[in-house]
Order: structure tokens, then sequence, then C-alpha cells
């Protein structure tokens, strides 16, 4: 997965003089909360040739590991333009994959892997070199770990510029937080490598902190690198402005108070070092397969874990009704496109990469899709269900690149999507989903929530497709569900790719940031909306809708207002200024801002408009948005 990050300098400071604390928007994030957990049980191998082999491939994960969070933090940081990390970064990160894998290759012969205390000594027996397989698997999962806790600690790119002292906050924290974290990694493999066990080497979080390692010279180095970060964001993040601009930063959403900040920075450093440990000693893993997974996923129980080799299969999935518990991880360095990729050269008959029905707490996870007609991957009546890392490419005809529906508890993370023709990300008719750290581009709608309750959309970023964000409720689905959503730092940037869709989104405005109708209880704030031709924002409901586009709904659900949205603390700039005046848009509105309702009235709604350069309101000229303050909202 790569993350993209831009440069977004906003005119306005989102009036941070004048922002209230939102304890709400804090408790609805989940992602830096002191949790339990810990290594489990580490036996690190005695043998000469077991431990040589041990060695290399927690060695090489630790430097990629490095490697990964050093140039990744720092582009974001800055701000800059394209990929995070550049490419002179992407270049030093797949060097140290290879090497990685080299060295496995070298030191992980057939007596070495076969002496192994964990899992990795049994897994790889079918592949031709099982010391690179297994090097491959570890870094695969390392890079997963890695880069969630870079966007915990990080966030999405756009930084903007201007309250006092929020970037030197911004650049501690992302310097802090990957000394910390690295420190915590390499000094947990350097003890266990020389026979520690995890209690010693690694810590664990429980009881709602970290407990540091009890081995002396270990807990030495984290404890001073834990001084060493919180004094750092202690000093860089406080004074008479923090508690205005500390709820802005991208990394560690939710945040309020410098501690706050240093809690996250120790929480997620923490969790982010212990589960590469894990991923590097003690994996929890059943199966490898390198070619024909589909009789792997056949052959396996419910619950298990299957290690899937990189390369192109040419196969689609399909995970059958009894599976549930069952995780499919992909084994990839990614170095020169090393990663597990499910493609359809126009051979197959089936439409979609992957196919899951019915079937609970599936996990794909470090997956590639790319040709399938439909979807890059389906799910429907299958609760707990996780897409991470998954990227879905189109060439030829993808309609959604991830596609659950009809679900409760959807995870859909750390993914990259390009090129469908509907939506790159889309949860429909479902409950309590969490969409974070995905990155779309050439979709016509970059992500779609539709007809869903408790959608917490987060830390995203949507560039160059038609819409960057669609929230829908439609009329004649059988589930009407459509409100309680959180949906925040996001970064919605330049979508303005012709609209090439079919049915409702091919109504979409060329050029549309966010568009919401038929939708309540919302809150909607901390998002970056710029450059978009039509539309920054668009809140609208069905009847609206119908008038501006020509009709598309022959009748509206019987619940069709937008009532109960907050509006507040966005950065909305630089949109409308090249309205789409094509199709149903023949006579466009365009602004930054535009609300307009035909159920209900002004005031069902508030907004905050500080960070708005304009906004259009349809009901009266002459008057204001309800603002977020009074009994009614607080």
């Amino acid at each position: 997965m790569k993350i993209f990050s831009g440069t977004i300098t906003i005119v306005a400071l989102v009036g941070l003089m004048g922002l209230a604390s939102n304890a709400e928007a804090a408790e609805s994030y989940d992602i830096w909360e002191a949790q339990d957990n810990s290594a489990g049980s580490i036996s690190v191998p005695t043998d000469k040739d077991a431990l040589k082999c041990q060695k290399a491939l927690a060695g090489g994960s630790a430097k990629f590991v490095k490697t990964l969070v050093k140039g990744t933090s720092k582009c974001i940081a800055k701000g800059e333009v394209g990929h995070c990390p550049p490419a002179k970064d992407e270049q030093k990160l797949n060097k140290a994959a290879t090497k990685a894998v080299a060295k496995a290759t070298k030191s992980c012969g057939s007596a070495g892997l076969s002496g192994l205390t964990n899992a990795y000594s049994t897994l790889t027996a079918a592949a031709a070199d099982p010391g690179a397989e297994a090097a491959k698997c570890i870094i695969g999962q390392n890079d997963v770990s890695a880069l969630r806790f870079v966007m915990v600690t990080n966030g999405v790119s756009g930084v903007f510029s201007g309250a006092p002292g929020r970037d030197k906050c911004v650049k501690s924290m992302s310097k802090s937080s990957a000394k910390l974290m690295t420190t915590i990694h390499k000094s947990a493999v350097k003890c266990l490598l020389k026979g520690g066990d995890a209690a010693g080497c690694v810590g664990s979080m429980s009881s709602g902190g970290y407990a540091s390692p009890s081995d002396g010279k270990t807990a030495g180095k984290v404890n001073k690198a834990l001084g060493k970060a919180a004094s750092g964001i202690e000093k860089t993040c406080s004074g008479a402005y923090a508690s205005l601009f500390i709820p802005s930063l991208p990394g560690c959403p939710g945040a309020e108070t410098t501690q706050n900040l240093v809690d996250c920075v120790t929480y997620a450093s923490a969790n982010a070092a212990i589960d590469l440990i894990e991923e590097a000693f003690n994996p929890n893993a059943d199966a490898w397969v390198g070619s024909n997974v589909q009789a792997a996923i056949d052959a396996a129980s419910a619950g298990d874990t299957v290690l899937v080799g990189p390369g192109t299969h040419a196969e689609a999935l399909v995970v059958p009704a009894g599976k549930d518990g069952l995780s499919l991880i992909g084994c990839g360095s990614g170095a020169d496109g090393d990663r597990p990729t499910f493609e359809n050269d126009g051979s197959l008959s089936a439409l979609n990469g992957i196919t899951v029905i019915g079937v609970d707490n599936v996990t794909m996870q470090g997956l590639d899709f790319v040709g399938w007609s439909e979807n890059g991957t389906f799910s429907s009546d299958s609760n707990n269900i996780a897409h991470i890392d998954i990227g879905a490419y189109d060439i030829g005809g993808m309609v959604y690149g991830i596609f659950p529906v009809q679900s409760t508890g959807v995870v859909v993370e750390l993914s990259q999507i390009e090129g469908a023709d509907d939506a790159g990300v889309y949860v429909g008719q479902s409950d309590d989903i969490v969409v974070r750290y995905n990155e779309t581009f050439d979709n016509v709608a970059g992500i779609e929530i539709e007809n869903s309750a408790n959608a917490e959309v987060y830390s995203n970023l949507s560039m160059e497709n038609t819409g960057g964000l669609a929230i829908f409720k439609l009329p004649g689905l059988p589930v009407q569900s459509g409100n309680d959503h959180l949906i925040s730092h996001n970064v919605l940037v330049n979508n303005n790719r012709f609209n090439n869709g079919v049915g409702l989104v091919s109504a979409i405005p060329d050029g549309t940031g966010i568009l919401m109708f038929s939708n309540d209880d919302c809150t909607i704030e901390w998002n970056i909306v710029t450059d978009n031709d039509s539309l920054g924002v668009a809140i609208l409901d069905q009847e609206i809708i119908n008038a501006l586009v020509g009709g598309v709904f022959s009748s509206y659900s019987d619940d069709q207002s937008t009532a109960g949205n907050r509006f507040e603390n966005n950065t909305v700039v630089r949109n409308g200024g090249n309205p789409d005046s094509t199709g149903g848009n023949a006579t466009p509105l365009a602004d930054n801002l535009i609300y307009v309702i035909n159920q209900g009235s002004p005031s069902n709604n508030c907004f905050n408009l500080a960070g708005v350069a304009s906004a259009l309101q349809l009901f009266n000229p002459n008057q204001s948005f309800f603002p977020c303050t009074g009994p009614d909202w607080d």
C-alpha cells in the first residue's frame, strides 16, 4: 500500500480561536485507546541453524519496518504532494525488503527452517524457497501493522498551515512516534534473539497502560525513548493555542489535550511493536499456499489462517459456508509488485475476485484483485468481515472495488482502489462500519456509504474521482437506514474525473467532494475539501436530488428527511469554480457548501461555517445557517 500526500494551505484557520471541545467525537474513535495486547508465549530456538534462520527473519523485518516508518512518517509530516514514501524512499524500502528476503534465503536452509519453534517451520514446506517465503510472509504482515501505526500517529495527508504552533506539533508527533515505536521494536528483537522471553523483552498493554519490558537493559532503552517522546510532544504541543488546534491534528483523531497525544503515541507505538514481534516470532497461521488457493480454502477448517504466497493467481475465490473465522493473509515483500494478485485476464467467467456469502468473521488482508468485471471483493450477509490492505484495480469494467452489503461489523482499512465505474469502496445496508486509512483514485465515487447506520469514515484520501465521498439513502431497498455516521479527518481533493457511471452515481456532478442526502444524526468534522469543480459539500434530501438531476426516483423513502446533522470545523475552500453542466446538471448548483432540503426546516441541521469560503442555502436567501450552539445542539 502507498500513502499519498498533498500539500493544502488553508486561507482560513478553521475558526481555531472559537472552537469548543468535542468530547463526543473523542469517544467515537477506538484506534489509540489502551487495549490489552501482549506477544504471548515466544520461544526462540537454541539450535544453531534454527537460531541463525530466526535472526535473519526477525532482523530483516526490523530493518524493513524502520525504513518504512521513517520514510512514510517524514513524508506525511511534510505534506509533500504525491506518493508517501517518495520515490527515493520507496527505493530504499524495496531494497530493504529484497535484502531481507535474500538474507533469509541464505540463512534458512531446510535444517534451519525446520528447527524453528513457530509455525514458519512447517508452513513453507511446499515452497521452492521456503526461507524466502517465510520472510515475505513476515514482511507482508509487518507492512500492514507498520502502516496502521503511521496512520494512527500521523493521519492522512492534507496538513494545513497557519495555526500558531500546530505545524511544529505535527512534526514532533511524527518524529517522536516513529522513534519510539522503532526503539521498542528493535530492542525487543535484539533481546529475544539473545534468549529473552516476551515479558522481559516486549512488555505488554494491560490495565489501561503500557508495562515496559522487565529485562533491565531493554527496559532502560524503552523507558528512555518513552520519556523523550513524551517530553518532545509536551514541549511542542502545548501552550496557549494547544487546546484549540489539537482536535484538528490528522494524527490521533479525537485527542483534545497534550496528555491525550502522549497517550496516543505511547499506546500506538507499543501495540504496533507487539504486533510486529508476534508476526515475526509467533505467527498465528495454519497453512501456506503458493498456488491453487481455492483448494486451500476448501481444505481449511473454520477459524484457520491461510497464508497466501505472492505471484499472479489466475483464479476467482469463494469462501464457502462453514468457514467462519477464516483469515486469508497475503505474503509479499511489496518490492517490484511482489504481492498475491488475483487477476482475470478475460478468460475467467467469474464476476468477482473473491465472494463471501453468509460466512462470519472473515479477514482478507494483503491481497490484490485486478480485472474483475463486477467487484474486486464481494460479500453479503457476512458479519464482522474485514478488508485490510486490499488493492482493487480495473483493467476492463470493474464496477466496485470493495463491496460488502447487508452485514453488521464491516471494516475496510489501508486499501487502495482505482478505476471503479461505480464506487471504489462501497458499504451498503449494513451497521457498525469502519472505513479508515484508504486511498481511492479514478473512481466515480471514491467511497460510498448507502442505506447504512453507524459508520465511522475517517482518515481517508479521495483524489481524482468524480465524487470523493457519497452518503446516500435510497428508496426501494429492503434496509432503510441512514443515520449516525462520523465523517472526520478525510481529505477530498481534486475530484474532477469525468462521470462514466450508470444508475444513481451517474448523477454525481463531476467535481464533488462530499454528497450526502437523506441521512440523519451524522457528524461531519475536520475534513479538508478543496479544488472540486462543482461542489465542496452538498447536504440534500431525495426530493431535491430528484429535482436537480431529472427524476432518478419514482418514489421516496417514508423517511427521506435530512435532520440532526452537525457540520463543523471543516476546511472547504476553492470548490465550485468550474461546475459540471452536462446531463442532468444543465443548470448546476455550485459552491463550497450547499444545503437544500424540501422536508423539514433549515434548523433541522446545524453548521459552523468557519473554514468554509462560501455557502449556499436556498430555503431563504436571507436566512443564515443554523449554528451548532445552544441547548438543541450542545
